[in-house]
């Protein structure tokens, strides 16, 4: 307890490309400011902890469960609250593994988030442990349109991993795991005591503060404190298509792994660049 407030943890559990690194962004910019108010927690502070769900969401193996209690636990053990009650949680790989991550030898095809429902349970439940049953826990995740979603998911695949196939097959080949809905429903269904919060990608975009609104206000934070941050413009947005096109190529091509990736980042370089007429 924190006063007479009991403690708060909103999890923004994801899901991938539906604003997250928008999200996380804005917490680290404005981080001074918000720090005053809220306690927070995203994907460089539990980088343990995140390899414990990836693992969970692959072999869904009694160690990894161990590890994703024991490394949330320890992370709420190191917290200094002060006269804070609020903390927000923003890893969208407490969800699992984004889908259609490209097989590797011994790793299985990760086709949807169906592990979600299963990794939020070990999370609550130990979060609940070292907090108190008290403590209130809301979780909250961002949608967005299912062909939007697949292609934006398909390019982050052919910018990040050596993905090969087409679009279209990828297309076809994922459509069940693009109901995001269905996977928010099954959490909300096999955690019954939990609250599950949700919304639109494409219906906070007119908005201010786009998707960092939900997000922050369920935490505890107005929109007047909203408006003294810095709201920074969409992250890890995709390169122009013919970026993506070439390195698709040179994902096809046979050029060794160091070098592949050297090559895209340079291409991702060249079109950050700042052009100068």
């Amino acid at each position: 307890m924190t006063g007479d407030r009991p403690r708060r943890v909103v999890l923004h559990a994801g899901f991938h490309k539906t604003g997250t690194t928008t999200v996380q962004t804005f917490l680290h910019q404005n981080s001074a400011r918000l720090s005053r108010h809220i306690l927070m927690a995203q994907n460089a502070d539990l980088r343990d902890f995140i390899q414990a769900t990836r693992s969970h969401s692959l072999w869904r193996d009694p160690i990894s469960a161990s590890q994703i209690a024991d490394r949330i636990t320890a992370h709420l053990a190191g917290l200094d609250w002060g006269d804070r009650s609020n903390l927000l949680i923003s890893v969208e790989e407490i969800s699992g593994l984004l889908p259609g991550l490209p097989q590797k030898r011994g790793r299985p095809d990760v086709d949807s988030y169906a592990m979600a429902p299963a990794l939020i349970g070990i999370v609550a439940a130990a979060i609940r442990a070292a907090l108190g049953r008290d403590t209130i826990l809301d979780l909250i995740y961002g949608t967005r349109a299912p062909d939007s979603w697949l292609r934006s998911v398909y390019w982050q695949h052919v910018k990040v991993q050596r993905m090969t196939m087409d679009v279209s097959d990828f297309v076809t080949r994922y459509r069940p795991a693009a109901d995001l809905d269905a996977v928010v429903d099954a959490v909300s269904r096999e955690n019954p005591g939990l609250a599950v919060h949700r919304f639109q990608l494409e219906q906070t975009l007119g908005s201010a503060f786009g998707p960092i609104g939900p997000v922050l206000r369920l935490a505890g934070i107005s929109d007047n404190l909203l408006a003294t941050c810095r709201v920074p413009p969409p992250a890890n947005i995709a390169p122009p298509v013919e970026v993506l096109l070439a390195m698709l190529d040179l994902n096809r091509s046979d050029i060794p792994a160091d070098a592949l990736k050297t090559r895209k980042k340079a291409m991702e370089d060249a079109v950050r660049a700042p052009r100068h007429s």
